[in-house]
């Protein structure tokens, strides 16, 4: 099963340096900046704000790693093709405009 992860994540890497993400496709990053933006425009207010915004933080990330979970083992269940395109799919970076090359960037720490 970690060669079903290592085949994707490898495949991920060449297709993001190859195609990268066009602009204009849906991305799940876009649809949980939404989330964030209607979950702070309902509880971003009050004197309990630090309260509101962990509150906030916990409902985003369950929501995300549920979503995503559920959806990458259920497409390994299926077969482990579909699990491997899916997780290919539901790899982020951190500036899709960008592709891979930013974000490797971006994590790689230097030598100096």
């Amino acid at each position: 099963m970690i060669y079903h992860h290592l085949i994707a994540v490898t495949l991920a890497f060449f297709l993001d340096l190859l195609i990268g993400d066009p602009p204009n496709w849906p991305h799940p990053v876009k649809w949980i900046g939404t989330m964030i933006s209607k979950l702070d425009q309902a509880f971003n207010r009050g004197a309990y704000k630090k309260r509101n915004g962990l509150f906030m933080l916990i409902i985003v990330l369950a929501m995300v790693i549920l979503i995503t979970g559920l959806t990458v083992y259920l497409a390994y269940r299926i077969h482990p093709l579909a699990g491997i395109f899916l997780e290919r799919c539901c790899h982020c970076h951190y500036d899709s405009s960008e592709g891979l090359k930013a974000s490797w960037n971006g994590c790689v720490p230097s030598a100096e």
